[in-house]
């Protein structure tokens, strides 16, 4: 940005009335936060007709801190998301599913949450098997599918007496999941400026279902069935950053998963932190606080537009 001349330069010349030291230095900082012509024009000439009697120092405390967190993702072009748990809540929209199967199948003193809790913990280690090489990549539909099965005798129930088409139906609970209310609003704002995707260990099939149905806005979906490769193996982060022809620092990983963000950070992404304290419930015990100095940390993506300006 070419920086503005001295303030005494139009003074005397009926353009705009020349400011003080303390105006045009809060000026100066207004036109690099604002970043865009429009807003910069709009900025000074606010504060010009104002005067700055109001703005003291408090207002250059405040201008600083949002240009520090507008520096934390200078040069970043694209936010990817990761999404069970940051982008939707997988928990609550599973266990409402499986609330009547269980009923069906006698099994209605179980606890929908603890059966999900019991489903999603197979989530990792089936992933393992194929990050290990021990498997050929397979997309998290068929993994889900098979982890369904192996959790129904923790139940009581005989998976080899429920239909398959059954099976089939409450397996696609994982995309009609929520997002979280914040979600789709700030996205939208995101989106102002940055692209958008998924970094999700979903399939694309799995991720378009739940944008379509919740209107969630994605630019492109990617994630681990694009990379062939699931997080936090190396692969899904650097592949991605290949697949949008940019450098790794010029993408920033949104997720409420210190661990995800710390895979991601160790390949050269950018990380912004999003706790989401109730994904397992309201006693969870575990990603409350960010655990490193993420490039930033917002308390939902409406607080992250706005830290962005957007």
């Amino acid at each position: 940005m070419v920086a503005p001349r001295h303030p005494s330069a139009h003074a005397g010349t009926g353009l705009l009335p020349a400011p003080r030291p303390l105006e045009y230095r809060n000026l100066i900082c207004t036109a690099v936060i604002a970043r865009k012509p429009d807003r910069i024009a709009e900025q000074i000439g606010k504060a010009v007709k104002k005067g700055n009697n109001e703005a003291g120092d408090e207002g250059k405390i405040v201008c600083g801190s949002r240009s520090r967190m507008l520096m934390a993702l200078d040069g970043v072009r694209a936010l990817v998301f990761d999404v069970f748990g940051t982008v939707v809540d997988w928990r609550s929209g599973v266990a409402r599913e499986v609330e009547p199967f269980l009923k069906r199948h006698g099994a209605g003193s179980a606890i929908p949450a603890a059966f999900t809790d019991a489903w999603r913990r197979r989530y990792s280690p089936a992933m393992e098997e194929v990050r290990s090489g021990r498997r050929p990549f397979t997309r998290l539909d068929v993994l889900h599918r098979e982890n369904l099965e192996a959790v129904l005798p923790e139940f009581g129930i005989d998976p080899a007496l429920v239909p398959a088409s059954e099976l089939d139906e409450l397996n696609l609970a994982w995309h009609r999941l929520e997002p979280w209310p914040d979600v789709v609003a700030g996205l939208a704002r995101l989106r102002a400026h940055y692209i958008i995707a998924p970094l999700s260990n979903g399939n694309i099939a799995l991720m378009l279902n739940m944008a379509k149905r919740s209107r969630i806005p994605w630019d492109a979906i990617l994630g681990a069935e694009v990379v062939q490769a699931y997080k936090p193996a190396p692969e899904a982060y650097l592949r991605t950053a290949d697949v949008l022809a940019m450098k790794p620092d010029e993408i920033c990983l949104v997720a409420a998963h210190n661990g995800d963000l710390a895979a991601a950070r160790a390949c050269g992404l950018r990380t912004a932190f999003v706790p989401r304290p109730t994904e397992h419930g309201v006693a969870q015990a575990t990603d409350l606080h960010p655990d490193q100095a993420w490039d930033l940390v917002a308390s939902d993506f409406i607080d992250l537009a706005e830290r962005l300006q957007l």
